[in-house]
Order: C-alpha cells, then sequence, then structure tokens
C-alpha cells in the first residue's frame, strides 16, 4: 500500500506514487552529480564461516553496512585521463579583505623574527590601503565602491597591487562583520556605499565634515536607522517605572538591541534612570538629608547598570 492521488492516477492512467519529501536525501537524489560527488560502491570481503548452523542469531553490524566508499568508474578514469574539464566555477569570486588602520592580518613563520617582521614594507600593502592608492591614481577607479572594484580590476598577491583587468570577470565579496564588532561593521557599510575612496579619512568625510568614527559617519548619511523607538520607550517607561527598573531596561536595550547612540540616549534620560539614586544613598549613609551632585549621580546609576 502507498500513497496516491486519484486524480492524478486517472488523468494519465497510471500507478503513481505520491510522497511528501522532506529529507536532504530527494535533494541529493534529484540532483545526484551535484550532492553526491564522486561515484562510490558499498565493498566488503569476508570469510564463509563453515561451522555456521541454521538457526545460529548473526550479528549485524550497521555501521559497516552503511559504509559510503568510492570507486572509480571506466567512464571518469576516461576523463581524467584526456584530461578533460571536470567541473567549471563561474564567474570568479574576489574574497576583499579590510581592515581598521594598522589592524590588517599578518602572515609569517614560527621562526622568522618578530622585529624583522614588523619591518616589512609588504605588510602595510593590503587590498584594502592599494584600493586607495589606486583611488589617488587613477581616475577610472574612482567609479567604483570596493566591492565592485574586481569587476574592473585584478589584484596581484605576488606585487599586492591592483591592475586593470584585460579580460573576464570577477565578483567582489567582503567579508562578514557582524553588528557587535564596532569600528569594523560601520567601516563595512561604508565601504558598500563610498565611491573612490583615498583614505580613511575620506571614507569619514560627509558633506564636506570629516567624523570622528566610521559609526558617526554612517548616521550622518543615513545608513542607520535612529534610536527614536528606544527614546520613547524610556519615556513612556518613565512615568511609572523606578529607577532601577529603568537602569535595567536600559541595559537590556545595550545588549539585545541595536541602539545607534547609546551616549545620546544615555544624556537625554539620565535623570530618570537616577531618581532613586538619592534615596539609595540616604538609606545606606543613614543620612535623610544627603545630597548627591550631577557628576555623582551619573556616576552610581552607571554604576548600577553595570
Amino acid at each position: 500500500m502507498v500513497p496516491h492521488n486519484v486524480y492524478l492516477s486517472t488523468k494519465y492512467d497510471a500507478h503513481i506514487n505520491i510522497e511528501v519529501c522532506n529529507n536532504i536525501r530527494a535533494v541529493k537524489y534529484l540532483f545526484k552529480y551535484v550532492y553526491k560527488g564522486h561515484d562510490r560502491a558499498t565493498i566488503e570481503i569476508s570469510h564463509q564461516n563453515d561451522n555456521a548452523t541454521e538457526g545460529n542469531v548473526v550479528d549485524t553490524d550497521e555501521i559497516k553496512k552503511y559504509l559510503d566508499c568510492r570507486y572509480v568508474s571506466a567512464s571518469k578514469a576516461a576523463w581524467h585521463i584526456f584530461k578533460f574539464v571536470m567541473h567549471e566555477r563561474f564567474p570568479t569570486i574576489e574574497r576583499l579583505q579590510y581592515h581598521l588602520p594598522n589592524q590588517q592580518m599578518v602572515l609569517f613563520r614560527d621562526d622568522d623574527d618578530v622585529q624583522e617582521v614588523a619591518t616589512r614594507s609588504a605588510i602595510s600593502r593590503t587590498m584594502l590601503t592599494e584600493w586607495f592608492k589606486t583611488n589617488q591614481e587613477s581616475e577610472v577607479a574612482r567609479s567604483l565602491t570596493f566591492d565592485q572594484f574586481p569587476q574592473q580590476w585584478v589584484w596581484n598577491r605576488k606585487l599586492k597591487q591592483w591592475t586593470l583587468r584585460k579580460q573576464g570577470f570577477a565578483i567582489g565579496c567582503m567579508y562578514y562583520a557582524h553588528s557587535t564588532s564596532g569600528e569594523r561593521y560601520y567601516l563595512r557599510m561604508l565601504l558598500n556605499c563610498i565611491k573612490g575612496a583615498t583614505s580613511y579619512e575620506h571614507l569619514r568625510t560627509v558633506d564636506g565634515r570629516e567624523h570622528d568614527t566610521s559609526k558617526d559617519a554612517c548616521i550622518a548619511m543615513g545608513l542607520l536607522a535612529d534610536d527614536n523607538e528606544w527614546d520613547q520607550a524610556l519615556e513612556e517607561a518613565g512615568v511609572w517605572a523606578s529607577g532601577r527598573q529603568l537602569r535595567d531596561m536600559f541595559a537590556s536595550m545595550l545588549m539585545l538591541c541595536e541602539v545607534t547612540n547609546p551616549k545620546q540616549l544615555w544624556h537625554a534620560h539620565w535623570e530618570s534612570l537616577s531618581n532613586d539614586i538619592e534615596a539609595m544613598t540616604r538609606c545606606e549613609r543613614a543620612d535623610p538629608i544627603v545630597t548627591l551632585p550631577e557628576d555623582a549621580l551619573k556616576d552610581r546609576a552607571l554604576y548600577e547598570i553595570d
């Protein structure tokens, strides 16, 4: 007994087995030449036990039974002998490395002298720094963002420089940066948007103004959402919540939500976040008339958040 569909069986006048495929094995079967890899077979060589009698229990080794082995067929061997192309990947993907100033990756051997490695001129030449240099020298290069650069330029790994592409095509792909990785995340965001940058300072310049951090530049460009929703949440909760509850809420926002400007949010609500600090201090010191200056209130509130 197998599942069947009356409509399809009647339409095609044939027995049709209908099943739901919800396992990767179904995809492997449908696209076996992509997912299976090389041709394979399971082979086992064993000796017959002449002393075995009918009725004896034979242990079954499920691991050996399931073993997935490989064999090379005659057609595959001929394909290798004639050096035919086995597979092709298109288009070429160029992995683009980016980094903050003087934080590039440096490769060296265990027995290399650290001082000698640090003075190598090649370590300061990376994909990103050479992109800056190429933009300074070539007007054609300034029309592309960093991730678009491999479409018209080729990275020479030996010479560590970009050269104009003469043939072919490639797609640039920058390494992923998590939103919690700080300036590296915002640098990646700028590299995806700004064309023809000649330096880190150029990347951080928006409408003629150079910003201190990449994050500030992203905010000025409108690449990041504002903190209006978090501002309204704290303002609404400040009507009824205690200072301790507001501080817990503020800490949760910093840890779990993508707050664009925590410092600005703190300065906008520090009074409500610290409205119980004086009362706590009076209880601790057993002094009902003690008062604290503004800086002391802020410091104690930040300490409680930590």
